[in-house]
């Protein structure tokens, strides 16, 4: 079994091990920006984002994402979960298959997604105040104990920082709407 998940492209390590690399964010990955960096949108638990992402065809990853220090990001997980009606449509014929749908949301896999993306070039953080050090404050206080590592890599990495207030704001910002 193990065998079968090392050849799928993904990095897997020991969990006794420190793994300071790796930095798992709760976030989602929107790709094809004009630059052709990656976007991390932090701090949207309501899937907007991503179904947005999902529908424009430029989602790189749903809901979680994990930032390596040399490597750039990744998809933690090839799926997508979102509210039904949002972009998938409440019909349950045009979910694909092994779609799951209960309570009105609908979580959906997805096999297309890129396994390594570059840098993020931009970040976006939904809940921000609109500045910079409003964005990190709000970053860190989703993640406390990724916060030092999270700055580590916006101070490697210098991707613009852009806070805004709801998910509405944040497809707006992504270029999604």
């Amino acid at each position: 079994m193990l065998d079968w998940y090392l050849h799928d492209g993904h990095y897997y390590a020991p969990a006794g091990e420190p793994h300071p690399d790796l930095l798992p964010l709760q976030a989602d990955i929107v790709t094809g920006s004009s630059s052709g960096a990656p976007t991390i949108v932090i701090g949207d638990v309501t899937g907007a984002v991503a179904a947005a992402a999902a529908t424009a065809g430029r989602l790189g990853g749903a809901h979680s994402a994990v930032w390596h220090a040399s490597e750039g990001v990744t998809a933690q997980w090839a799926g997508l979960l979102a509210p039904a009606s949002s972009a998938l449509g409440s019909a349950v014929d045009a979910l694909p298959r092994g779609a799951v749908s209960a309570y009105g949301a609908v979580a959906v896999p997805l096999s297309a997604l890129p396994r390594r993306l570059a840098h993020p070039g931009r970040v976006i953080v939904v809940g921000g105040k609109g500045t910079d050090a409003a964005a990190l404050a709000a970053a860190a206080a989703l993640r406390p104990k990724a916060s030092e590592k999270l700055a580590a890599r916006l101070a490697a990495a210098k991707p613009e920082v852009v806070a805004v207030a709801t998910a509405a704001e944040a497809i707006k910002a992504a270029g999604l709407a």
